[in-house]
């Protein structure tokens, strides 16, 4: 790998030497610095219109484009590093599964038809599954994500909070970029993983611009599996993004995005380990969950992780003399199809594989108006989502007979959401607002479900061609009353202090990975009751002119009839069932900001803490087989104690030669658990970024070199445990214990190089 890298710097050197020769006769001004990019005002839309967001009464944490580009995050995973008491990982399980957790309010699970608590928005459309979210950012506007309940102008299933990814939208300057990158793990092991991706955009003829984006990822696998010595975590990736946008009036514009994804590559990479309440893993197992070799796995067989995605976004904004507002209509429409096998026993021998293949469609429309009448700002509108998802899910076990053992199932959902919402500001004189807003919203669910188990003739049955028997058949609705009152007072221009009280709610949620008998009225697959999150906040955003910026909040959250996914241990691994867990209390302190030291020298920081505890618990989360103080002594899942984050960054003026911009940062979130039963510790993480970059003066080139993890810290996106087997006919006396947990990708070093064509 250091030759291929050294061979690609050298060709890239003598390439950038010649550009910067040709070009130097029109050199433009110098970039806008690091430093200065990450200071600038970010423009949000966390009340669904623009504002700055040092103007608004919420706790956000928000990179543009710019400053995406600044701290080179790939993808949205990413984007915790930064931000305090938010963790967004990937599951792992399945492939570009997002599980998402914000000031202790979380989900871990991979089941599609599982609601989140924390909603993600693309360019304001709703994405009703976590499902495919783990994507890259490239092209992208802004990230925003927002902490607390959001439930007034959001909607449903927003109780932790939700996170916005805009695109960029066409314009009528002529823009292109060529970008590609390269990186790897530095000790050898694994392969290279390559980036090739760019964009075009301008004017295609009168009042109608158009943009287009093209992204390619190749990644050879960055672990090296033991078991036969070769790379193991191969991915594919191409996504292209056509938009356009009409303007035949100055009141009246039209945006359609359709964007294309096809990914084609290994399944998980996981580890076998002895931790948590199952038996040691046979024959091959690590010790503990934090250990150095963890990135060597032992799998004798990749499975394949296969994804195709068709998102459509359609937005019509019509500017009205009546309260100089706008109206909008924002049209979604998202198809996903994903198929899915990994290695479940995580070992070199034929034991246990599983399959997961889901069809998952949806679409949505929003009509809405923002408008401003003397000091009156109001947000009102009507909303509706519709989806269904078809899950099967598979479990083929190798025993001693010369069969396996199928074992199949899943489920077909589909849900509606209706919802009504509005929210009013008012301005009193230059230093009071106060807001109150209110969603009213219906939830309908259907649902069939058959049991994972061995089919009758030992042959898969599939949920999305009908040929598996349901057990479980049932339906739900709940209506539901989502407000929220803000008072602000505006100290000064540059600072404001507010207190909120918002309510969000999560619909009652269904398993449909049911690995037990679901016709069995004892237990049922769901549903949970509906989940209530009530949330109390006081906050300051302060900013020193253009050298600082601090803000920061207090905040208590209780949740009534929190739900969740109990996760147990059965004969072919973990059984997930929904329940109705108890009522909980979070409470903590957030800061976040930056100061300029000098000017080339930026300090960024933030900092969060958090404490958490059940108020009431309503069932057997340790297992012992009753419901008592052990029970509540539990901490919840997801909620680390501290998260927090520093980072430098240094520009260096390099006259005609352009400027040279350095950054290192350091993350660090306490440990925590991912099951309720609090049985397995995840250690606490520590991740220390870096990185280079060179730019030209004429703002044509960028060339940088990045590491990312370089304490080679070890990360899972789950562990599930397995006991040791029964012996028998039909057991496979090779293999029992030990665990399913996906692993994270390790310390990488790349080298990234952008060319603009001005």
């Amino acid at each position: 790998m250091k030759k291929k890298l050294l061979a690609s710097a050298i060709t890239l050197q003598t390439a950038l030497m010649g550009g910067v020769a040709a070009n130097s006769a029109v050199a433009q001004e110098t970039r806008q610095t690091a430093a200065s990019a990450m200071l600038e005002e970010v423009i949000i839309t966390a009340r669904k219109k623009e504002e700055s967001m040092q103007d608004v009464p919420v706790a956000v944490s928000a990179l543009n484009s710019e400053q995406l580009e600044v701290l080179k995050i790939r993808t949205i995973d990413g984007v915790w590093r930064g931000m305090p008491n938010v963790n967004m990982q990937e599951n792992g399980t399945i492939k570009g599964t997002a599980n998402y957790s914000i000031r202790g309010v979380g989900v871990v699970s991979s089941i599609p038809a599982v609601d989140p608590v924390v909603g993600v928005f693309l360019d304001g459309i709703y994405l009703g599954q976590n499902n495919g979210l783990i994507t890259d950012l490239y092209d992208v506007d802004s990230v925003q994500v927002l902490r607390g309940p959001q439930g007034t102008l959001w909607g449903k299933n927003v109780t932790g909070g939700a996170v916005l990814i805009n695109n960029k939208r066409p314009t009528e300057e002529f823009e292109a970029q060529a970008r590609t990158a390269v990186d790897g793990n530095p000790n050898g092991d694994g392969g290279m993983n390559y980036y090739a991706m760019g964009f075009v955009n301008g004017t295609l003829m009168d009042n109608l611009a158009g943009r287009l984006v093209g992204y390619y990822n190749k990644d050879d696998g960055w672990f090296e599996n033991e078991f036969d010595g070769d790379d193991y975590g191969e991915n594919k990736t191409q996504m292209w993004r056509p938009s356009l946008l009409w303007t035949p009036t100055e009141d009246l514009d039209l945006f359609i995005s359709y964007e294309y994804q096809d990914v084609d590559g290994d399944g998980a990479v996981a580890q076998s380990m002895n931790v948590g309440p199952g038996a040691p893993g046979l024959p091959f197992a690590v010790d503990k969950s934090d250990s150095f070799d963890s990135h060597k796995v032992s799998n004798n067989n990749k499975g394949f992780d296969k994804r195709r995605l068709d998102n459509v976004v359609a937005r019509l904004d019509w500017q009205v003399g009546f309260g100089d507002g706008t109206v909008t209509n924002l049209f979604g429409y998202r198809d996903l199809r994903s198929k899915t096998s990994i290695d479940y026993d995580s070992q070199p021998v034929d034991a246990l594989v599983a399959y997961a293949f889901s069809d998952y469609e949806q679409w949505s429309n929003e009509l809405r108006f923002v408008g401003t009448f003397g000091n009156w700002d109001v947000t009102t509108g009507l909303y509706y989502f519709d989806s269904s998802v078809k899950y099967t899910e598979g479990r083929v076990f190798y025993t001693l007979a010369p069969v396996p053992i199928n074992m199949w199932g899943g489920g077909d959902q589909d849900s509606h959401n209706y919802s009504v919402f509005a929210e009013a500001e008012y301005s009193l004189g230059d230093n009071w607002k106060f807001s109150a807003g209110l969603n009213a919203s219906r939830d309908d669910k259907s649902i069939k479900i058959s049991t994972i188990e061995p089919t009758a003739d030992n042959e898969p049955c599939d949920v999305r061609n009908g040929t598996c028997d349901y057990g479980f058949k049932d339906s739900y609705n709940n209506d539901e009353i989502s407000p929220k009152a803000v008072v602000s007072y505006f100290l000064s221009d540059d600072t404001m202090f507010y207190g909120q009280v918002a309510r969000a709610f999560r619909s009652g949620i269904y398993s449909v990975r049911a690995t037990y008998d679901v016709s069995d009225p004892s237990t049922p697959p769901g549903p949970t009751d509906d989940e209530q999150t009530d949330s109390f906040e006081l906050g300051f955003k302060t900013a020193i002119g253009g050298v600082a910026r601090l803000n920061g909040a207090v905040f208590l959250n209780r949740t009534d009839d929190r739900a969740a996914i109990v996760q147990t241990i059965g004969p072919s691994g973990a059984i997930q069932t929904p329940l109705t867990i108890g009522d909980t209390e979070v409470w903590g302190v957030e800061l976040d900001g930056s100061w300029s030291l000098t000017d080339s020298l930026l300090l960024t920081g933030s900092v969060g803490y958090m404490d958490n505890e059940y108020r009431s618990v309503a069932t057997d989360l340790t297992g012992d087989g009753i419901v008592d103080k052990t029970d509540e002594d539990l901490d919840l899942i997801m909620a680390p104690e501290w998260t927090y984050r520093v980072g430098l960054l240094y520009d260096l003026d390099l006259g005609d030669w352009g400027s040279l911009s350095s950054r290192v940062s350091y993350a660090y979130m306490d440990d925590r658990y991912e099951l309720e039963s609090n049985a397995i510790t995840m250690p606490d993480r520590e991740m220390v970024d870096a990185g280079i970059d060179w730019f030209s003066l004429d703002g044509r080139w960028n060339v940088g070199i990045y590491g990312k993890n370089l304490t080679d810290e070890v990360y899972h996106g789950g562990v599930d445990n397995f006991p040791q087997l029964p012996s028998g006919d039909n057991v496979n006396p090779y293999w029992g214990g030990g665990t399913f947990a996906p692993l994270a990708r390790g310390r990488t070093v790349g080298i990234d190089v952008t060319y603009n064509f001005l």
